[in-house]
């Protein structure tokens, strides 16, 4: 929850006093020696504007199709590439997806 909280740019008291509980309640519970309650729970995720299973730390598993499987593999390999061959190879990415963009029809609006 430390992490969460500091990469909001927030301090313990200034999170603590936007959820309602005293800087010393938050740092125990930052620190463990509290359980945090399923209300607090969704007063910080709320206040950091982030989900509870963030909060609570659980990964989040989005890659269960099989398009999304392919595509963690080759970015895999991707990574294991040169630096410079990294570079070479997401600029032509880029110069397709900005392609496709300008072959796809605007949305209707609604």
């Amino acid at each position: 929850m430390a992490k969460l909280r500091k990469e909001k740019a927030l301090t313990q008291i200034e999170l603590a006093e936007l959820v309602g509980i005293s800087q010393s309640a938050l740092t125990d519970y930052e620190r463990g020696k509290l359980r945090l309650h399923d209300k607090l729970i969704l007063k910080i995720a709320e206040v950091l504007k982030i989900t509870t299973d963030e909060l609570l730390g659980k990964k989040n598993n989005k890659t269960t199709n099989i398009s999304s499987l392919r595509l963690s593999r080759r970015l895999k390999e991707i990574e294991k590439l040169a630096p410079a061959d990294q570079k070479v190879l997401l600029r032509n990415i880029d110069l397709f997806i900005q392609s496709a963009k300008k072959k796809k029809p605007p949305n209707p609006v609604t």
